[in-house]
């Protein structure tokens, strides 16, 4: 039966990943979004404390807690700033399908260096014509022996050009559509992985977006995650299991707002008066 209450360590983890939010994250977040530069000083004190990995099984250097855990990091994170967050959901993002996919062999070869480090991953799915249809995407998996070639762009990937590794679905023939997608992981070291230029957002501007472009990108067969086919149904796995990332973040941002709406209206008077005390506010 579901226990709506908090566990004694889930109480820590989520006063734990405030702290790190009020101490760490938010004085540094007006400067990280007017110059639109990523602390990276903050992945690697998070990463240090054990806020960042933690869906990743203990065995492979994460931390081995739950979605829900993460879901109570992700609204204290973000109530610090948005943008340093999105980066840091992103990078969950882009190991969720290892986590739901990966056998013991690649969790070695891929997660546990990984892990190893103060590092961001990235999930490639967004095409020019494909989002939230994810049937149309067009960049193309070609099998050539024992590696697959990549060729296509992905567009809007948060982490792409800092990550240090991509998860990217792609298709064996646009014709098959979802029944033709498979998802591989890979490093940015590979030949033919270039970048574009970072993105000039409204907002979340901390957090790095760019374009992955594949140029006859070699990747190694043994890097697929799942079979042939199955790339659709770990996408939807994989995309279920963030929103919910999502919407937590959106409660820290809104409960973000609503404090300091609260703040400023105790501080600012009026007519002799804070502006609090006005019904209007109130």
């Amino acid at each position: 039966m579901f226990n709506p209450s908090l566990s004694d360590e889930q109480k820590a983890l989520r006063e734990l990943a405030r702290q790190f939010a009020t101490n760490e994250i938010a004085p540094l977040a007006a400067e990280a979004e007017r110059n639109e530069e990523y602390p990276w000083a903050l992945v690697e004190k998070a990463h240090s404390i054990g806020l960042i990995n933690i869906t990743v099984p203990e065995e492979y250097g994460g931390g081995g807690l739950g979605y829900f855990e993460d879901c109570l990091v992700a609204e204290e994170l973000s109530a610090g700033c948005a943008g340093v967050y999105s980066s840091l959901v992103a990078s969950t993002l882009g190991l969720t399908p290892l986590n739901l996919a990966a056998t013991p062999e690649q969790m070695d070869l891929l997660m546990r260096p990984f892990c190893a480090e103060p590092a961001l991953a990235a999930f490639c799915l967004t095409e020019p014509g494909a989002g939230s249809d994810v049937a149309a995407v067009r960049t193309r998996a070609r099998r050539d022996g024992d590696v697959y070639v990549l060729n296509g762009s992905k567009r809007f990937i948060t982490n792409g050009g800092v990550a240090k590794l991509y998860t990217v679905v792609a298709s064996l023939d646009p014709e098959l559509r979802h029944k033709g997608l498979i998802v591989l992981a890979l490093t940015p070291d590979l030949p033919g992985l270039t970048f574009g230029k970072k993105e000039d957002k409204m907002g979340q501007r901390a957090a790095q977006t760019r374009e992955v472009i594949f140029e006859d990108v070699r990747v190694p067969a043994s890097n697929r995650l799942g079979e042939e086919g199955e790339g659709f149904r770990l996408v939807m796995a994989t995309l279920d299991k963030i929103r919910a990332e999502v919407a937590a973040a959106a409660v820290g941002v809104a409960r973000a707002a609503m404090e300091a709406s609260v703040r400023y209206a105790q501080e600012r008077e009026q007519f002799g008066k804070t502006i609090s005390s006005f019904q209007a506010i109130q």
